[in-house]
């Protein structure tokens, strides 16, 4: 199975994009009736999973109360947390297109994302709206609702022409009987779910729901027994793709989300007091998504704590990771390997990840044939 073809160049043209054999001549399509718009899979997993643990208790916000109509377009510039993925999938279900922007971005590339998605809503923190956007908002064209968590602002220090609201404030007008009826406006497959923009001087790359619902497709067939049981860890910026395919495609099938931080992520991680537990020793996710600048520290830590074992240890390490790394290229494991040798190297992660999803460019082997064992 292992040496099968798994993707195939979609022309004979050097560089040409690869596809996946099992849906090269068209989208996938999730294994989920009627489910080919976002909006469906959130109510997929609300009718199947709705009693079990989720992202906490807050109900979904309801922005429509505030003047937004269908395809009005509302930007999201915060960090990975919760709030970031009930705001997304109250912009799914009501048809208004998403503009991502990364928090790490500048206040001249985030002035950039909002003028040219022409955006005139804004969900934000309090910190990065202090930090990056107050002073740069006479700048920004068509912005004039900014959204932001319920911590203290004092709006007096704010230039006219913006309303700015809290998020308690959005969900006590939502919660009005004269405006929790509102049905909603559901989108289409070809309807526009999200500008994504990059880093750097940032282009807005526009992607409909049917191209979502593909990307979650393929994440979900090849995670075995995915459901209810599996935790997973999000630290990843949600403004990534890789990011927000994975939560939805996890949340779509009842598992659990956790959040954190690549700052908080280990014991070993920066932001993680001396003798405190990381995120993930707390959490003991099953599943987690990387990009292979994080693998690759994971390896290295791994691969330090090596260096630090005595010459027999050392010795006995690269023995079993030898023989593990060829009987999982035979299709095999080795179970009295992974109870005597690798269960230290699994605990740096809780103990639990069964599985790791890894995009945005290519892993090198070294790391790849670390994170299998």
């Amino acid at each position: 199975m292992a040496k099968r073809i798994k993707a195939k160049p979609t022309s004979d043209k050097p560089g040409s994009p690869y596809r996946s054999v099992t849906h090269f001549h068209s989208l996938a399509v999730i294994d989920i009736p009627g489910a080919d718009t976002l909006d469906k899979l959130f109510d997929h997993a609300v009718a199947k999973f709705g009693k079990k643990d989720s992202l906490g208790t807050r109900e979904i916000l309801r922005l429509l109360p505030t003047g937004l109509k269908p395809k009005s377009t509302i930007a999201i510039f915060c960090e990975t947390r919760a709030e970031w993925m009930i705001a997304a999938q109250t912009c799914f279900k009501y048809n208004f297109p998403l503009v991502t922007l990364y928090a790490t971005l500048g206040k001249e590339a985030v002035v950039h994302g909002l003028n040219e998605s022409e955006a005139s809503y804004l969900i934000t923190s309090v910190e990065l709206l202090e930090s990056k956007l107050k002073a740069a908002l006479l700048d920004i064209s068509c912005v004039k609702h900014i959204y932001v968590d319920n911590k203290t602002i004092n709006k007096a220090e704010y230039p006219d022409g913006f309303e700015i609201h809290n998020m308690q404030s959005v969900e006590e007008l939502g919660s009005k009987p004269e405006n929790s009826s509102i049905p909603p406006n559901r989108p289409t497959p070809s309807d526009m779910a999200i500008v994504m923009y990059t880093t750097g001087r940032p282009k807005g790359v526009m992607i409909h729901h049917s191209n979502l619902i593909a990307g979650i497709t393929g994440q979900c067939e090849r995670i075995p027994g995915l459901g209810p049981k599996d935790t997973y860890i999000g630290y990843l910026p949600l403004a990534h793709m890789l990011e927000l395919t994975a939560e939805i495609s996890y949340f779509t099938y009842g598992c659990r989300i956790g959040y954190s931080s690549p700052l908080t992520l280990s014991d070993q991680s920066s932001k993680i007091k001396k003798g405190s537990k990381g995120d993930c020793t707390v959490l003991k996710p099953t599943l987690m998504a990387a990009v292979p600048e994080i693998m690759d520290r994971i390896y290295k830590n791994v691969m330090s704590k090596v260096q630090e074992m005595n010459y027999i240890q050392k010795s006995l390490f690269k023995i079993g990771y030898d023989y593990k790394l060829e009987q999982i290229k035979k299709g095999y494991d080795a179970s009295l390997c992974n109870l005597l040798l690798f269960k230290k190297v699994k605990a740096l992660l809780g103990g639990n990840v069964r599985m790791m999803l890894s995009g945005g460019t290519p892993l090198s082997p070294q790391t790849q044939e670390l994170s299998t064992d």
